[in-house]
């Protein structure tokens, strides 16, 4: 007795019993999911590496969009040299994406303390 996963359409049953090869399935097209609305989003092109003076903090966090899907990254908090009096204007601090923190990372790593990260 077949069973229902094995069934197959008429068109390609006919062309079984020519001996043509299956017909291609169709592949699914998935969509890429929507990013997730993050207030204090940090992206790699806004700092700037000449100004970059330490990492202060990088913890591990997800974000979940509208979708539920989950995207990997890490709370930042970077010092930069500043000209500035004011010790808010010096600090970048928000959620960065995991790839762009790999990237930021291998950019400045001979001035990062490794013991600010938390990787887990």
């Amino acid at each position: 007795m077949p069973i229902m996963q094995e069934a197959v359409k008429k068109e390609e049953w006919e062309r079984m019993d020519k001996g043509l090869p299956p017909l291609k399935k169709e592949k699914e097209v998935r969509p890429d999911p929507e990013f997730p609305k993050i207030d204090n989003h940090v992206k790699l092109e806004t700092i700037n590496l000449e100004k970059f003076v330490s990492l202060e903090k990088a913890e591990r966090r997800q974000v979940r969009n509208a979708e539920g899907v989950v995207f990997n990254g890490f709370d930042v908090q970077i010092r930069m040299k500043s000209n500035y009096d004011s010790p808010k204007k010096d600090v970048i601090e928000g959620w960065m994406i995991e790839g762009e923190f790999q990237q930021f990372f291998r950019l400045v790593r001979d001035r990062i303390n490794l013991n600010v990260i938390k990787w887990f």
